[in-house]
């Protein structure tokens, strides 16, 4: 078998078994067992479990990328409202997220856990850096955009586990309140004072 064929069932798995299980039960035999593959093909793919939960988070990680830089370009559409563009964006954004049930849960699961604590903050932002460098005109010079990323992720993730434990539905409401809550936390730290300077702000 090809490592990168390995490699991608044992990812798989791993969501898989985080998502229905919890992260103190996806032992590496538990991995192996639902990938149909031995063991001892984690070693040779991954350093350890800590190696292969890390790139199972970079992988979901570099999607959620993807999909912020997929939906940019709405925000340089003429002829709409900054707040409708900005609107717009964020739903599209809510809606590839909240799809993948397995894959939020994995992502929440890690990303609060100890073993996140070895994965490498450096590393996460450098992936960033393009969502970064588009979103860095929208908001003053002095604001970390990183910071505000993060804030916004966490607004986002902190509502997807009330849905994911049925607290509050995934619906329509819950879509807007989050993005109400969002573009409130920001509002102050945008770069615009009013929305005609806002036009030019993504032509750059």
């Amino acid at each position: 078998m090809e490592q990168s064929y390995m490699r991608q069932k044992f990812i798989d798995s791993t969501i898989h078994i985080v998502a229905a299980d919890g992260i103190h039960k996806a032992t590496t035999k538990a991995i192996a067992t639902h990938s149909g593959i031995n063991e001892a093909y984690i070693y040779r793919v991954f350093k350890d479990k800590d190696d292969l939960f890390a790139a199972t988070f970079t992988e979901i990680d570099n999607e959620l990328i993807a999909c912020i830089l997929k939906y940019v370009p709405i925000m340089n559409i003429k002829g709409i409202d900054i707040d409708e563009r900005c609107h717009i964006f964020f739903r599209s954004c809510w809606k590839n997220i909240v799809s993948d049930r397995e894959k939020c849960s994995f992502f929440i699961k890690y990303y609060y856990s100890h073993y996140y604590n070895s994965y490498s903050p450096i590393d996460r932002r450098r992936a960033y850096c393009r969502v970064i460098e588009s979103f860095t005109p929208a908001f003053k010079k002095s604001t970390d955009v990183w910071r505000v990323l993060n804030r916004i992720l966490d607004i986002v993730y902190s509502t997807i586990i009330k849905i994911l434990r049925a607290e509050i539905p995934d619906d329509e409401e819950t879509a807007e309140e989050v993005f109400s809550v969002i573009y409130s936390a920001i509002g102050t730290q945008l770069s615009w004072s009013n929305k005609e300077a806002a036009e030019t702000v993504f032509e750059k």
